[in-house]
């Protein structure tokens, strides 16, 4: 009896421990590696904070243009911003009183947040947009950049001083090089500084957004740090155009945060011309069969860019390491240090082949250079492509059923805790962070 005591005490102190986050300034979390996840669902609940918590993930990057709260009227996209024919220049007040609710309790769990916007005024995400293509009107008019800028500073406003809240990531996957304007067309083959030179001072320039941006926001709050995308997708190769903020003394402003993500070679990690070729539906063989041949082997002879004719080079651990050093010359160059570079995203397919050695040599990677991370993604209620728990098997239809139902197929992730793909994240997790 006694050591049953003693065990559950154990238990309850550790659950305590686990809830604890110490810092007295957002930016003090930041001072030492952390390594966290991507929470980019349509409803957010106590479940998944407490799970993620217990895994040792250290942060979360929570996307709430994804929620739908309210009436059937609010459309998926519409939170925070409102309609995308008339977005609000002042968030929808409903709505912030729920989005605090939600960040109660990631800090009551112990899991602070980034709070990651996948659309502003004016800048809609594709996938909440009409049609597929994304909204651009932020990188192609400054009116309605500046309305993009005033929603900015009356959110940070709003959430000022919240406990939960460890930074604000403006914009997530920023693509001015797409907008109306000048063009350009393939980071990887294009010369970055010269198309750069071409739009320095029009609203295709990312860097003067972030400028005006980060002033606003320091009207109302000086000290919660600011997460900042690179250009083209939060392509690493955009760090080669990207600037530093300076404060008023005209030095770094320590409380920015610098960030990319990895999905190269994206022909690999995220296989889009496979996509409808899933061979998912009953009677696909041969489209299957198609799905097949356009898988590629990491490491391998991939297609890297973003033209249809890509070129094909040798894709291993050194690969990575050197399509990383525009990165690594942005830090050299600024004198910005490790803790202030962040890996927003990456990940790849789970069924892809190889995946495992892909993840591992990333992390590896991310670990040597002390960069913060967050792998995409945790426990997603409506994509399952990346949820490593999963293994590297396609799930039963039943686990959509639990998942519509609002739940966690908690058996399923207890079945395959231990597959060889979530170990290589879980072990860098494991590691003090």
């Amino acid at each position: 009896m006694i050591k049953i005591i003693i065990l559950s005490f154990l238990v309850f102190s550790s659950r305590i421990f686990a809830q604890s986050v110490h810092y007295d300034k957002p930016i003090d979390f930041w001072e030492n590696q952390k390594k966290g996840t991507n929470f980019f669902n349509e409803r957010e609940n106590k479940e998944r904070f407490q799970s993620a918590k217990e895994l040792n993930i250290s942060f979360t990057r929570m996307a709430p243009n994804k929620w739908r709260i309210g009436s059937p009227k609010n459309k998926l996209g519409d939170f925070l911003i409102g309609a995308q024919d008339h977005p609000n220049k002042n968030p929808n007040q409903a709505h912030i009183k729920y989005l605090k609710s939600i960040v109660d309790i990631a800090y009551k769990e112990g899991l602070p947040v980034i709070l990651t916007m996948l659309s502003l005024p004016h800048s809609r995400w594709s996938q909440h947009g009409k049609g597929e293509i994304e909204e651009r009107k932020i990188w192609e008019d400054f009116k309605s950049q500046d309305e993009a800028i005033i929603f900015w500073k009356e959110l940070a406003k709003e959430l000022k001083d919240h406990k939960g809240i460890v930074a604000l990531n403006i914009r997530n996957e920023p693509s001015p090089e797409r907008a109306k304007g000048v063009a350009f067309k393939d980071w990887y083959t294009e010369n970055y500084e010269q198309w750069n030179e071409k739009i320095k001072g029009t609203p295709q320039d990312l860097n003067l957004f972030y400028k005006k941006v980060v002033s606003a926001i320091r009207e109302v709050d000086k000290d919660i740090p600011i997460v900042l995308d690179s250009g083209f997708f939060a392509t690493p190769w955009a760090f080669k155009i990207l600037d530093a903020i300076k404060d008023k003394n005209g030095n770094n402003d320590q409380n920015i945060l610098y960030s990319f993500h990895f999905y190269e070679p994206y022909n690999y990690a995220s296989r889009p011309n496979c996509n409808k070729f899933d061979g998912t539906k009953t009677g696909e063989t041969s489209n299957a069969g198609i799905a097949e041949k356009c898988k590629y082997n990491y490491p391998g002879i991939i297609p890297t860019g973003e033209l249809p004719n890509a070129k094909s080079i040798e894709w291993n651990e050194e690969t990575m390491i050197n399509f990383l050093k525009p990165v690594n010359d942005f830090q050299k160059r600024n004198n910005i240090p490790s803790n202030r570079i962040l890996v927003g995203e990456f990940g790849v397919y789970r069924t892809n082949p190889d995946a495992e050695k892909y993840l591992k040599d990333m992390i590896e990677i991310f670990d040597e250079n002390k960069w913060h991370w967050a792998f995409y993604s945790f426990r997603e209620d409506n994509w399952d492509k990346m949820d490593y728990e999963l293994g590297d098997k396609k799930v039963h239809w039943t686990y959509w059923d639990t998942i519509n139902e609002g739940k966690f197929p908690i058996n399923l992730y207890e079945e395959n805790k231990n597959n060889s793909l979530w170990k290589v994240i879980s072990n860098s997790l494991k590691n003090k962070n």
